[in-house]
This record gives structure tokens, sequence and C-alpha cells, in this order.
């Protein structure tokens, strides 16, 4: 499910959840994953809703979510 949940996120426009957005998606689509994160992630920094942050705070989001270490690495973690 948290892979399934990424692939959404990344894939979907911001507030709005498809979980079988996944079945629609195609091979060449894949090369957009990282770059729709970060497209998602400004979209929402310029809306009313992140009018709490700073200037200074959205900018590092963005330069955060631009420098990530991709791929991401995604393994077993205990939460228990």
């Amino acid at each position: 499910m948290d892979i399934q949940d990424l692939i959404t996120d990344s894939y979907c426009k911001i507030h709005f959840y498809d979980s079988n957005i996944i079945d629609s998606l195609s091979v060449d689509d894949a090369g957009r994953f990282y770059s729709n994160r970060v497209n998602n992630l400004k979209e929402l920094l310029a809306s009313d809703e992140s009018s709490r942050l700073t200037k200074n705070e959205k900018e590092y989001l963005i330069n955060s979510a631009q420098n990530l270490t991709t791929p991401l690495k995604y393994s077993y973690a205990d939460v228990g």
C-alpha cells in the first residue's frame, strides 16, 4: 500500500485521490514520477493552504524535493 500511495500521490492532481490511477499508467509514465512530485508540491505551496509558510520555508521544501536522492529506496521497517 505504501508504494501504491507514493505512485498515486505522484500522478494524481492535488486534493484528488484515485486509487485506480495506477492501472492506467504505462511504462512511459514512469519517467515523470519524480518531476510530478516536485510539480505537485509547487502547486500546493502556491495555494492558500500554505499561507502560514514563509517564502524561505517554501523554497526549502521545493529545493529538498528537487535534490532528493533518486531513486527512492524502500525497504521493510519495523513500526511496532
